[in-house]
């Protein structure tokens, strides 16, 4: 009964939002309800695992269903105009109770099995435990087997077959696997401030001459300093390769040397005046994550727990829309 109830109000909210006979998609409601909710049109695309130009498509049929226009073409913001602002809580309403049918019809609790997951420590260190607490409430009969290593391992496993999905930088492609972009994470050159190292902005050239700390040969971070280093004729002093982030951050405290640290999880550090900041230039490229799966016989938990990535990533994407 519950469920009839729940149709009935939607054909009655149809009716009187429609009565003109406009023929609107959910999908075209879906995409700008996630564009408000991001302000973004690149960000809803990724969160509904589509396209820009898609996304964009989906709002101009909209907009010509509904002969009004819904976003301000004036600005590169996802700027609501008045109609806009006006059809939002009509939307938000119609989209609600589309999920309360969806909710009351979908066994979501009956998705099960063991997902074999793989992930940097960059995702151990910011979001992991909250994205595993949400699948667990979400998906209470999917068991997470997680394995944080480094990421030339992840790759070896998940081509090996021993991960069904791997987070890791830079993305694995390949014509079996499906790629998902999570976002975007920095990381800094920090030193103790009993090194003495001048405030200026440094470039890899003169960087090279400070002894460095960084994370084992097999991290995506390390490939990256060897590659920024090559790429403007430096030739880095190494002296330590550390397999986690912890001992690397104790190191570089210690003032034996200077080293790549996650950027916002060093702050307290920073204001304590533990750390400091190096400066370069040219900046640092900023880490890219993306979780990769199988692409044929997923099973639905593991598309359970890609979504959930997808929507417990703490990580940023650039400002664009």
């Amino acid at each position: 009964m519950g469920q009839v109830f729940l149709f009935r109000q939607i054909v009655i909210l149809i009716e009187d939002l429609y009565a003109s006979r406009i023929m609107i998609e959910l999908s075209h409601v879906q995409a700008f309800c996630t564009i408000v909710r991001l302000n973004s049109y690149s960000a809803a695309a990724r969160a509904l695992a589509t396209t820009q130009p898609s996304i964009s498509r989906r709002i101009r049929e909209l907009e010509r269903e509904l002969g009004v226009t819904l976003f301000d073409t004036r600005t590169r913001r996802a700027v609501l105009t008045a109609k806009g602002r006006e059809f939002l809580p009509q939307a938000e309403e119609l989209l609600q109770r589309v999920d309360a049918i969806t909710a009351s019809m979908t066994e979501r609790h009956e998705i099960s099995g063991t997902v074999r997951l793989g992930a940097s420590e960059t995702v151990a260190m910011t979001w992991l435990s909250s994205f595993v607490e949400a699948t667990r409430i979400q998906y209470p009969k999917v068991i997470l087997s997680v394995d944080v290593d480094l990421a030339d391992r992840l790759i070896s496993k998940f081509n090996a077959g021993l991960l069904d999905a791997a987070i890791v930088t830079p993305a694995m492609s390949g014509k079996d696997v499906e790629v998902e972009d999570l976002g975007c994470f920095d990381y800094a050159w920090m030193a103790s401030p009993v090194l003495g190292i001048p405030t200026h902005r440094h470039s890899p050239n003169e960087l090279a001459v400070y002894p460095i700390i960084s994370l084992s040969e097999g991290s995506a971070l390390y490939q990256m300093a060897v590659r920024w280093f090559k790429d403007h004729a430096a030739v880095p002093n190494w002296v330590n390769h550390c397999s986690s982030v912890s001992m690397v951050t104790a190191l570089t405290e210690a003032g034996l040397g200077i080293s790549l640290l996650p950027r916002s999880l060093m702050q307290d550090r920073i204001d304590a005046k533990v750390l400091q900041v190096i400066e370069v230039s040219p900046p640092f490229p900023t880490l890219r994550f993306a979780v990769a799966y199988g692409s044929h016989a997923t099973s639905p938990a593991v598309l359970a727990v890609v979504r959930m990535m997808r929507e417990s990533s703490t990580f940023y994407f650039p400002d664009e829309i």
